[in-house]
């Protein structure tokens, strides 16, 4: 997918609470944007905007990093650790963001039967 639509992909995924959204169905978990840890809404936008803003951009998980720890601080949230803004950001930044799911690794299965697929080795 080009980084244009995989952005807009991104954008349009709508903001809500892990407990909530693991609960639902595949396509839902698919086409929502959630962080754990992170209980409000208002938060989590911040987060998928400082994000879409960095891929825009092309800053580095270092810089969207510190912006999330800015988010935080200004919303007088608790801290997150680096280790899991680190890992939000990889999984966002290099995971599979575009809708189609998996019917491109499928349609290889005939040739390559044995194909195994890791995501956010980072």
């Amino acid at each position: 997918m080009p980084p244009e639509e995989a952005l807009d992909y991104f954008r349009r995924k709508s903001c809500g609470h892990s407990e909530r959204v693991l609960s639902d169905e595949s396509e839902a978990r698919d086409a929502a944007f959630t962080v754990s840890g992170i209980y409000k809404k208002d938060i989590l936008e911040a987060f998928k905007e400082e994000i879409a803003q960095g891929l825009e951009t092309g800053a580095t998980q270092k810089e969207i990093v510190k912006g999330l720890r800015e988010i935080l601080a200004g919303a007088g949230h608790k801290e997150l650790g680096a280790f899991h803004l680190e890992t939000v950001v990889r999984r966002t930044c290099n995971g599979r963001m575009e809708p189609e799911g998996d019917e491109e690794l499928e349609a290889v299965q005939k040739y390559l039967p044995y194909w195994e697929y890791h995501a956010g080795d980072g």
